[in-house]
């Protein structure tokens, strides 16, 4: 959170800044992304995650080993939740049949991640959880201690006191992990987090580092299993504002955001074995990358159950509430969604291989159309603990002569009175059959074709022999990757290596159409949407979104773009950019989340079109135009709208009138793609275009 809200800041900014992250989801999640997004928050309730954002990479970020001994186990689940969500969709993309699956993802090969790799290293999560839970105490006197310094009515001489007598307690944290946890004990949580942390890392880099650094395309992937987790995660922290105001204790239910995710991987992987997509060894493998983890019950959902009890929240509540947040997903509009239905990913055959879409003009083919029905029957089917499962192996006899191993789903009932009579086998034994399992599964080979016509062939220099990819796919350029490894150039050698060249390629040099209309006053929206170059994927604009300038004339000209609009049978609403004074920053700062809230509130998606009504056609209103594009769903399209003569460079510079807010179309490594799709006004016809400026995320 904090590193979402100082990152938009200084996106929105132009500030320099750097992270410093305190948990294992801040460092191996949010810090390996350039996105950082806003949820949409209405009287304490959220009713879309992450749905307003920018990209906007930090200069450095700075790790603390020592500050996971701190962590709550919630916070190693979340982890795990996200890294089990990761497995899923990417499996051992490491080897030659995962290199196929993602033979058409520049980068893949080169940064290929074994995220199942994770698996090998349970002995450390559980480690590192016991141990959270026996320091537990240190922890509470250590915040009760902090708590206590923030008071601003403490003498300098309590102030010292509490200082040195929380640095005692931290000393002694400290020591706890350091000299009386076993060194064997040591080695393991250290293998665990370098485990989680190296392939997170090089999952990412897979993605982000050459196709798709901001992440509004082919790494959507990594949103496997977030439809249902961001609506449970949102829904529930309703309730915990409910549990708390009537002074019930609400701990045990609590889940972050990662477990919440973890349980959705779980649900995805219901769904795909009902619509059969998913069956047997390849059912169970993507299940118990999950269970394998939930000893702890991190990925319990009837501790969530007995608080909705206790709240009196039915399960047609928790559903519904659930999936009134799904329907502000930030994946809609990336592919054809009928009513009753939503955006969603699913799996199929094994882990690493998601189902593609059967709509030719989606936007990312990997999102696909799930009916509200069966993540109904799934929601359902959790409220009553369906899924409180543990991962389990049987037919060994000893930790390391496994015989005939077979794994198992064991009942979270079933699971603690087998624990109260010490009669089950490590959770390193389950680990092993579980990675033997996806070792067998891809040795199967490349997964088949889930329609006619629907896979993408494998790379040209793969052989398959007996359903087994022999060779490794084509390899990339020599000194592809160079970047990382060598001094950041500085001067006239800035683009001398590929990975400074890179994102021009994916993004493309930004050029926006100016358009000489006849009457810029009653524009003609058949015009305007013919004209205005449609979102990737788009065969239409799903709806218009019309923010007028604060000058009257304005609000009137965006009146009747609205009944132009509604002529054609086209949904369109308006909004008002407020009146402002020049060095009205928090006014800014305020309209632009307001609106972009009520544009998602009234249905806005992927394929929604914004439409800016100016006054002047300054550089001032086509800054606020392209920053409003740029916030929701990743970006839309905006047509700009001016009864000016006075021509503003588009792809320049762009501030607002405070001068604190700034857009620049040329700048790849802060604002990804330009969101103003083209201009209309009184002017002849013109295209602006210009080169897109080095990729330099980081200054020399």
């Amino acid at each position: 959170v904090n590193g979402n809200a100082m990152g938009m800041i200084a996106a929105l900014t132009g500030a320099d800044f750097i992270e410093v992250p305190t948990t294992l989801m801040h460092y191996n999640d949010a810090t390996t992304s350039a996105k950082k997004a806003f949820s949409l928050v209405v009287n304490g309730q959220i009713l879309s995650k992450n749905i307003l954002g920018t990209f906007y990479l930090p200069q450095l970020v700075f790790c603390i080993s020592e500050v996971f001994l701190t962590l709550s186990p919630c916070s190693v689940h979340a982890a795990v939740g996200e890294a089990a969500k990761t497995m899923s969709m990417l499996g051992k993309a490491d080897s030659s049949a995962g290199e196929q699956d993602f033979h058409n993802i520049l980068g893949a090969s080169e940064f290929a991640s074994d995220f199942t790799r994770i698996i090998r290293n349970t002995a450390g999560f559980e480690q590192l959880i016991l141990f959270l839970k026996q320091t537990l105490r240190l922890k509470e006197q250590v915040v009760a201690l902090g708590r206590k310094l923030r008071e601003s009515d403490i003498s300098q001489r309590e102030r010292e006191g509490l200082e040195e007598e929380r640095a005692a307690v931290l000393a002694q944290l400290r020591a706890t992990f350091h000299k009386e946890l076993p060194a064997e004990g040591r080695t393991e949580v250290m293998r665990f987090l370098t485990a989680i942390n190296e392939e997170v890392i090089k999952a990412k880099a897979m993605f982000l580092a050459y196709s798709d650094p901001f992440e509004k395309y082919r790494a959507l992937l990594f949103e496997y299993a977030h439809t249902l987790g961001h609506g449970v995660e949102a829904f529930m922290n309703g309730l915990y504002r409910r549990a708390e105001a009537q002074g019930i204790d609400y701990s045990e239910a609590f889940r972050l955001h990662g477990q919440c995710v973890g349980m959705a991987v779980l649900w995805a992987g219901e769904m795909s074995l009902d619509m059969g997509h998913l069956q047997k060894e390849g059912y169970m493998a993507h299940q118990s990358l999950v269970y394998l983890f939930n000893r702890f019950g991190g990925f319990d959902f009837m501790p969530l159950r007995w608080l909705c009890d206790e709240l009196d929240v039915s399960c047609e509540e928790f559903c519904e509430g659930v999936l009134k947040v799904v329907r502000r997903d930030n994946k809609r509009g990336y592919c054809s969604c009928a009513p009753g239905s939503s955006v969603d990913q699913l799996v199929r055959e094994r882990p690493g291989c998601l189902l593609r879409s059967s709509d030719p003009s989606a936007e990312l083919r990997y999102l696909v159309e799930v009916s509200e029905d069966a993540q109904r029957r799934v929601l359902e089917r959790a409220f009553e603990g369906e899924f409180d499962k543990v991962l389990l192996c049987s037919g060994a006899s000893d930790e390391q002569h496994v015989t005939s191993p077979q794994i198992s789903l064991m009942s979270r009932a079933d699971f603690e009175a087998k624990q109260a009579q010490a009669s089950l086998p490590p959770s390193s034994m389950a680990a092993k059959a579980l990675d033997s399992m996806l070792v067998s599964l891809y040795q199967q080979g490349a997964t088949k074709p889930e329609s006619p016509g629907s896979s993408v062939p494998p790379p040209p220099s793969a052989m398959v022999t007996s359903g087994a990819v022999v060779t490794k796919a084509k390899a990339l350029p020599a000194g592809f990757c160079a970047g990382f490894s060598k001094p950041l150039p500085t001067g006239d050698d800035v683009q001398s290596t590929l990975f400074h060249q890179r994102p021009s390629a994916v993004l493309g040099d930004p050029s926006v159409p100016y358009f000489k209309v006849s009457d810029s006053v009653g524009v003609d929206v058949a015009e305007l949407l013919a004209k205005t170059p449609l979102p990737k994927g788009a065969s239409e604009f799903s709806s218009l979104h019309i923010v007028a300038a604060s000058a009257q004339s304005a609000v009137d000209r965006a009146k009747a773009v609205a009944r132009s609009a509604a002529s054609l049978g086209k949904k369109a609403c308006t909004y008002d950019w407020p009146e402002l004074n020049g060095d009205d920053v928090d006014g800014e700062y305020k309209a632009f989340f307001d609106i972009s809230s009520d544009m998602i509130l009234n249905g806005a998606d992927r394929a929604s079109l914004l439409v800016f009504v100016g006054e002047d056609g300054s550089e001032a209103e086509m800054a606020v135009a392209a920053i409003l594009g740029m916030l929701p769903f990743r970006g839309v399209q905006v047509a700009f709208l001016t009864p000016s003569t006075q021509r503003v460079d588009p792809l320049g510079r762009l501030s607002t009138r405070s001068g604190l807010f700034e857009y620049r179309a040329e700048q790849p490594e802060r604002m990804g793609r330009c969101p103003l799709a083209a201009i209309f006004g009184p002017s002849p016809d013109h295209v602006y275009e210009r080169k897109l400026a080095a990729w330099r995320p980081l200054k020399p």
